[in-house]
């Protein structure tokens, strides 16, 4: 019967759930080192995936991932994932050059940070012109990583796979999809 091994991983220790089935058949914790995957494949050896959060330790799981032969990449989280970064990016830069002028835009996300930028730029003719042709593209990038997330969050709702890796603490909608996509 096929295994699915789930990380929580956090910088000093990761929670470790394995199913089978759909049935938790052992679920502990280690410590946050990828040398651990060999170990993790041996007590799971009829593991179809492990799965993850992405996180700063990502990449050198990642690797140790590979090394198992277990890892598989997706194309459309990854495409959200790269979609909802440049937004950051975005908002930084945004917020960054509001900040030389002595304007600071207040926390939030979303259409919040939209209407603070805009009540910021009230009277600004000279710095509207740089701000604004950045949060055009801010707002419909946005957009397209909504579109995506909703599609990953449908895609979801209709897969066994995906319920089942969702029951995994700290696996959910993005991380089940990504790996459901590649079974």
């Amino acid at each position: 019967m096929t295994e699915y091994i789930g990380l929580d991983v956090s910088m000093k220790e990761t929670a470790v759930s394995i199913r089978r089935g759909g049935e938790r058949i052992w679920r502990g914790k280690c410590a946050s080192d990828p040398n651990i995957m060999p170990s993790l494949s041996a007590s799971a050896p009829a593991a179809k995936r492990v799965v993850f959060e992405t996180g700063p330790l990502s990449v050198w799981f990642y690797h140790a991932l590979c090394a198992e032969g277990l890892p598989y990449v997706d194309t459309l989280v990854g495409a959200r994932t790269r979609l909802i970064r440049i937004t950051v990016e975005l908002s930084n830069q945004i917020r960054g050059i509001m900040k030389t002028f002595g304007l600071l835009v207040p926390a939030g996300k979303g259409t919040t940070f939209e209407k603070n930028v805009w009540s910021h730029l009230t009277d600004q003719n000279e710095l509207a012109p740089v701000v604004l042709p950045m949060l055009e593209p801010w707002r419909s990038i946005r957009i397209r990583a909504a579109e995506l997330g909703r599609q990953l969050v449908a895609d979801a709702r209709q897969s066994q796979a995906c319920r089942t890796l969702m029951s995994i603490p700290g696996i959910g909608v993005i991380t089940a999809t990504f790996f459901r996509q590649r079974h």
